[in-house]
């Protein structure tokens, strides 16, 4: 690991970790619901596997949203924390 890495650097990487990981957290629950409500087009994975895969799904967004926040309290309020944030809520389950 590179040891001249400083801390706007470690907090830039951080974040973008998190909205990765957000971004395509969605898209496997997206997937998954899908699938369940496809009644799993190929047959090879259960309905209750796929349950608890969406489950499991969900758990981990709300982990990621937990560590985002984290996050951005750990910084002052910008105008890219406002963006993002409201980019995030567009898409939030209802």
């Amino acid at each position: 690991m590179d040891k001249n890495i400083d801390q706007k650097e470690i907090h830039t990487r951080a974040t973008n970790k998190a909205h990765s990981k957000i971004y395509f957290l969605k898209e496997d629950i997206q997937r998954t619901m899908q699938e369940i409500a496809n009644g799993s087009d190929d047959g090879r994975i259960s309905i209750e596997l796929l349950e608890k895969s969406l489950n499991s799904y969900k758990r981990d967004l709300k982990t990621w949203k937990y560590i985002l926040n984290l996050i951005y309290n750990n910084e002052p309020k910008s105008d890219e924390y406002e963006l993002l944030n409201q980019l995030q809520s567009k898409y939030e389950d209802k």
